[in-house]
């Protein structure tokens, strides 16, 4: 059996309920609100301009590239094609390590991202942490969520005041962008 006959993923809409949409659409509006910071930095940064510009910029690219991603649902085909080589490798039933692994790595990684960021922005770092903070919230959610741990998926299942944790967790760090970029 071949890959593309192996694998769940295809191209197409992955979330195409309204929450989706409004996801992408928050997505969208970031990255639309880190475009003006970046057009008005002349204007609202008059030191250290060359490094605000690039965290706005790298922001500009992850949110468009994670927009994207939402409707592609790229993070499955990653899952999709990590089980078929962990399958054809016979390291399925090693499985969770790797997961565990994987989890740890990206989280530790998320950190340090923030802790570098908050060096090399520490004479800015008060206008730019909830920025910051929501890039790297983002990215540790992705990365979570692709790393499909049934038990995760269970808890960003789960609702709270009947929202899923998911769109919370999400759309949380899009909000923390979006008032930053305010």
């Amino acid at each position: 059996m071949g890959f593309w006959d192996a694998i769940q993923w295809r191209p197409g809409i992955g979330d195409p309920t309204v929450m989706g949409w409004l996801t992408v659409a928050a997505y969208a509006t970031a990255a639309l609100y880190c475009i003006r910071v970046l057009r008005a930095s002349e204007q609202l940064f008059t030191q250290y301009v060359k490094r605000q510009n690039f965290l706005w910029r790298f922001l500009v690219v992850a949110l468009v590239l994670l927009c994207i991603n939402k409707q592609l649902d790229l993070q499955s085909l990653l899952t999709d094609t990590a089980r078929y080589y962990f399958k054809q490798y016979n390291l399925y039933d090693k499985r969770r390590f790797f997961q565990k692994l994987l989890i740890i790595s990206m989280l530790a990684i998320s950190v340090l991202i923030f802790i570098i960021g908050a060096l090399i922005y520490r004479k800015v770092l008060r206008p730019n942490v909830l920025a910051i903070l929501g890039v790297v919230f983002l990215i540790a959610f992705v990365v979570i969520r692709a790393s499909s741990f049934h038990h995760m998926d269970r808890l960003i299942g789960t609702t709270v005041g009947g929202l899923k944790v998911n769109w919370l967790l999400e759309l949380g760090g899009l909000a923390l962008i979006i008032a930053n970029a305010r």
